[in-house]
């Protein structure tokens, strides 16, 4: 269960990052009108999806890792945005306030999926 729950979301991360690229989905530099889109966003979730495929090849024990890694990485991505609005770091990947919420999200949804399985 833990390994096709990976495939999905590297899946559904590799499907945003192409999506990001294509201008039909994209309005006002924003993805669906809600998320921003630029290149470092396409890098990110194009990452993420190779990630998440690479722990689905490697088992139960890549997935968990995959989850654990990312759920942090997304989390303190969305922890330092929130305390530090306008830094100079993340002007390199623009973080709407829906993006920020979106990694939070994500972030704390991958590290409850990655406890959840504690035999992995």
């Amino acid at each position: 269960m833990l390994r096709l729950l990976t495939l999905l979301v590297g899946i559904i991360f590799l499907i945003f990052a192409v999506l990001e690229l294509i201008p039909e989905f994209r309005s006002y530099g924003h993805l669906f009108g809600l998320f921003s889109a630029s290149l470092v966003h396409s890098l990110l979730y194009l990452t993420t999806g190779i990630f998440a495929l690479l722990g689905f090849l490697r088992g139960a024990g890549g997935c968990k890792v995959f989850f654990l890694t990312a759920g942090i990485l997304y989390t303190l991505t969305m922890l330092y945005k929130l305390y530090n609005p306008k830094s100079l770091f993340f002007d390199l990947l623009p973080l709407s306030l829906s993006d920020t919420f979106f990694f939070g999200i994500v972030g704390v949804l991958f590290l409850y999926i990655a406890t959840l399985y504690r035999k992995a």
